[in-house]
Order: structure tokens, then sequence, then C-alpha cells
């Protein structure tokens, strides 16, 4: 799978929402989260939807999900990289 491209000017605190999303999709037993763990998560790649769903699974397991789409081998890099381009000012604007 390739990784998904960040917005033009991302936001810590809305890849923080997207992890705890993804942490309400695994709590309410929802298949598309399940194929996200499967698809990066190498651990979990063979598992069922019903054993994804018996997994403990917490916020930083999603946060660690949310790098890897994005790219990121783990959450503190994809931060870091956030909030480097928020220091040196490097945001995109399209108009």
């Amino acid at each position: 799978m390739s990784p998904a491209a960040l917005p033009p000017n991302p936001n810590l605190e809305q890849l923080k929402k997207q992890a705890k999303s993804l942490l309400k999709g695994h709590r309410s037993a929802d298949p598309a989260s399940a194929q996200r763990l499967r698809q990066t998560l190498s651990h979990l790649s063979e598992q069922t939807d019903d054993e994804i769903f018996q997994a403990k699974f917490s916020l930083r397991n999603a946060q660690l999900v949310i790098a890897r789409e994005y790219g990121f081998e783990r959450w503190v890099d994809l931060k870091r990289h956030v909030e480097s381009r928020r220091a040196t000012g490097t945001m995109y604007i399209f108009t």
C-alpha cells in the first residue's frame, strides 16, 4: 500500500483525531478499521476481523497506524515532521 499524502498544511490535532477515530472504529468492530490495521500492521495481516477486534488496541497503536499510513515508521516521526514544517513556516497555500 502506498503512503497517503499529508494535507498541504498538516495539523497535529487533526492527526490525533484521526487516531482516535480509528480507535473508536476498532472498539465498535468497524470492518474498514480492521482492513486498515491488516494493511498497516504486518503482525495482523493474516488475522480475521474477529481476531483483530479481540486483540488489545490502544491509542498508541492507532497513532502508529496513522503514522504508517502517511509513510512514517513511528508516530513521533510524523509528529516531528509536522512540527518542523510549522516551525519553519513550510506551509502551502493553494489559490
